[in-house]
């Protein structure tokens, strides 16, 4: 995690499994990310208690193409090689 304010260092750094993240995004109220990696598991992580992994989701064949939350209500969509939208 970056804070623009303090010359564009990394403030936050947190290792996550060995596993290759590729979609990442931020849910409406911004107490989550949701990262996706490349085996097709999307993973919530909470950033008010030091990204505590807070459940794994298992949807995707492959890798997946794109994570992204809904603007205002808590829900997500993922989208895999498969071509499903979930």
């Amino acid at each position: 995690m970056y804070d623009r304010r303090v010359r564009s260092r990394p403030v936050i750094h947190k290792a996550f499994e060995d596993l290759f993240l590729n979609r990442i995004d931020t849910s409406c109220c911004t107490n989550y990310l949701f990262v996706g990696d490349q085996v097709g598991t999307v993973t919530q992580l909470d950033c008010r208690k030091d990204f505590r992994v807070v459940k794994k989701y298992k949807g995707a064949s492959g890798t997946l193409r794109d994570v992204k939350c809904h603007p205002t209500k808590p829900l997500f969509g993922e989208c895999g090689l498969n071509r499903y939208f979930k």
